[in-house]
């Protein structure tokens, strides 16, 4: 198959059967009909006609448009091919266009999709970094004020700590972190 191009393998319901084009064949066809093109003109084979003229390379062809199977044509689409087997193919050619547009439209769609995760993913790690980084810095005020308040608890007991995590979060809430350094002057922290 030299300068011959396997177009489509396509197929037809079995009381539609198109004509073999193959000189000297004009047998029916309706499974795996090969359509040929070479040397600018197309052609409409059987599968058996197809190994005739082109030997063993129906084992491995692979047609421009379709799969080796077979696609089951539409009425309209086994009208076409009959009467106008170029404007098949170029309807052919528009399907694959399409359909490679779809795909491009769904790569570039879950492209995009994965950047906002990735974006999303990066912000929530910042947030969670600062977030940390803030309570982090409130520790140390928030342990100081207790010491202060509570002079004498050992507040790394159990019991105490709740003392320190509240005053943490009242820091936190307050937006001070680090800055905090005047002691607290309420007698209570609930």
């Amino acid at each position: 198959m030299s300068n011959a191009q396997l177009m489509a393998v396509v197929e037809v319901d079995n009381g539609d059967r198109i004509i073999c084009q193959r000189d000297g064949c004009r047998h029916s066809v309706y499974k795996r009909i090969h359509i040929v093109r070479e040397n600018g003109r197309f052609t409409v084979l059987g599968s058996e006609c197809f190994k005739l003229l082109y030997g063993s390379y129906d084992t491995g062809a692979v047609p421009v448009y379709g799969s080796s199977a077979g696609q089951l044509l539409t009425d309209a689409e086994r009208q076409l091919l009959a009467e106008n087997t170029e404007h098949f193919i170029a309807m052919l050619e528009v399907q694959r266009l399409q359909l490679e547009h779809a795909r491009a439209l769904d790569l570039r769609a879950r492209q995009e999709e994965q950047r906002e995760r990735e974006e999303a993913a990066r912000i929530i790690r910042g947030a969670s970094d600062t977030l940390r980084d803030e309570e982090r810095n409130a520790q140390s005020p928030a342990l100081e004020n207790c010491r202060r308040q509570y002079p004498g608890l050992n507040l790394a007991t159990p019991g105490w700590q709740g003392l320190v995590y509240l005053e943490k979060l009242r820091i936190l809430r307050e937006g001070r972190g680090n800055r905090f350094t005047q002691p607290r002057t309420e007698s209570s922290l609930f």
